[in-house]
């Protein structure tokens, strides 16, 4: 079975889509701790469940161009599991504008989303301006994999992030590598 672009689109979301939540889109953060970080997070966690209130694409996309460096870069290794057949790995690796475009494409992927997110290590550095942070996060939903067919899908991905307050002091994402791991059950 090959990948189409939806299962491309989902993966994603689920492995890159950690950084950030409207609360912060207007705010300024003079230094890093554990507890904005982690805030950071989970309202982001919020976000992607849609428990953020009636965002638009619009206002998804303002916040992504205020969070997302400019020389921001993603890269997720990902592993399709689909009964029946081999395992799939696929390398993405995107910049801010590509990563912006692909989440507004791919947005309607998956129905029934859910998403955990947990914090399992913040590193920040001295001068409190950037932040390692290690995530493990877990997804679930319904795919369409042809018309009037949906399959469960069960997600789960680790990251290192790579935080930082710009000049403004907005707090960014500077990068991301993910290893996501996405079983496809029900066929």
């Amino acid at each position: 079975m090959r990948i189409n672009k939806s299962y491309f689109l989902l993966s994603l979301i689920v492995a890159l889509w950690t950084y950030g939540a409207p609360v912060y889109a207007k705010t300024k953060i003079k230094s890093l701790n554990e507890a904005n970080i982690t805030k950071f997070v989970e309202e982001t966690t919020a976000l992607t469940n849609g428990r953020t209130g009636d965002l638009s694409r619009d206002d998804i996309q303002e916040y992504l161009t205020n969070h997302l460096h400019k020389q921001s870069r993603f890269i997720s290794k990902i592993t399709y599991i689909i009964p029946g057949f081999p395992p799939q790995d696929s390398v993405i690796s995107l910049g801010k504008d590509e990563f912006m475009a692909t989440i507004a494409e791919g947005s309607d992927a998956v129905e029934e989303y859910e998403n955990t997110v947990e914090v399992t290590s913040i590193d920040i550095s001295k001068d409190q301006r950037k932040a390692t942070v290690l995530t493990h996060g877990t997804e679930q939903g319904m795919m369409e994999v042809q018309p009037g067919q949906s399959v469960p899908i069960i997600g789960t991905s680790n990251c290192t992030q790579i935080l930082m307050l710009s000049k403004n002091d907005i707090l960014q994402m500077f990068n991301a590598k993910c290893e996501t791991s996405i079983e496809f059950t029900g066929f």
